[in-house]
């Protein structure tokens, strides 16, 4: 028992790593393609990129860092996944983790096809800045610890009340 609370709190510490990693990542991917555009603009522009991050990201172009965002954030959206998957694997028993991954795996799916739909929209809508914020959001939350947290708490409570009753 205390090595599988060791695993589970070992899982907790590396999804805080792998949120901070992401955001990391992803504010200086942002900041580099803000930089090269405002270079384009032949504006005179500080690049506050990280220089880690700049040694690896330097000679792309912004197009390039954006499709890298892409593939990062499915990256992420797997690890946190796979995260929420090992904790309940060995959180509970084999009945209730196979219940458990049937939602979290639907959830998150809905989740991100939501995501992807409203970006649809924004780019079909003129870009509106309301329509892109609710997209960036729920792609935001399937890449972060706050997903497995959220369905693991959720499915825990909605047990609870239903052997209550």
């Amino acid at each position: 028992m205390t090595k599988n609370k060791t695993i589970l709190f070992l899982l907790i510490i590396l999804g805080v790593f792998f949120e901070f990693i992401r955001d990391y990542i992803f504010v200086n991917f942002n900041l580099q393609m803000q930089f090269l555009h405002y270079k384009s603009l032949d504006l005179d522009a500080t690049n506050y990129t990280d220089s880690i991050v700049l040694l690896f990201i330097n000679s792309l172009s912004s197009s390039t860092i954006a499709n890298l965002k892409w593939v990062l954030a499915l990256l992420f959206s797997f690890i946190f996944f796979a995260i929420g998957l090992f904790f309940t694997k060995i959180l509970w028993q084999k009945v209730m983790y196979n219940e458990f991954k049937k939602t979290f795996t639907v959830g998150g799916l809905i989740i991100m096809i939501s995501s992807i739909l409203f970006y649809i929209l924004y780019v079909s809508f003129n870009k509106d800045p309301h329509i892109y914020a609710v997209a960036i959001e729920l792609s935001h939350f399937v890449q972060s610890i706050l997903y497995p947290i959220t369905f693991i708490l959720a499915f825990y409570a909605n047990n609870r009340i239903k052997n209550k009753t």
